[in-house]
């Protein structure tokens, strides 16, 4: 079992072939979009670190996309730290999401920018 525990009666853990997370008596799913604003603050973590102890069936992108539209400028900066680590396909399956927020503009001008950055240093 793959598990990651945050220490504060947290736990994600992956059962039968999917993303769960345990905390405060309750199991919630974590399956659509909506599910991992519940697992955003992964974000304070490395990515790399992250990314060792759950492994490369994690939904990555679900936690950055929680991050990118939280209207925060907390969560945006450190998921746009994640998506500089970020393989190229993440990055791929993320563009349409980052274009509609670059648009609408929901996200400051100054992540805006490094969010341009992040795509044209990854053509």
């Amino acid at each position: 079992m793959i598990s990651l525990d945050f220490g504060n009666s947290l736990r994600i853990f992956q059962d039968n072939g999917e993303w769960r997370l345990n905390g405060c008596g309750r199991i919630y799913p974590l399956v659509v979009k909506s599910d991992f604003k519940r697992v955003v603050s992964l974000l304070e973590s490395p990515y790399q670190v992250i990314r060792e102890i759950l492994g490369d069936g994690f939904p990555y992108v679900r936690v950055v996309e929680a991050g990118l539209n939280s209207g925060s400028d907390y969560w945006v900066e450190l998921a746009l730290c994640w998506m500089k680590k970020m393989p190229q396909k993440d990055l791929n399956e993320l563009r349409v999401g980052v274009n509609g927020l670059l648009a609408e503009r929901l996200i400051s001008k100054e992540n805006s920018e490094i969010l341009r950055k992040i795509y044209d240093q990854n053509k």
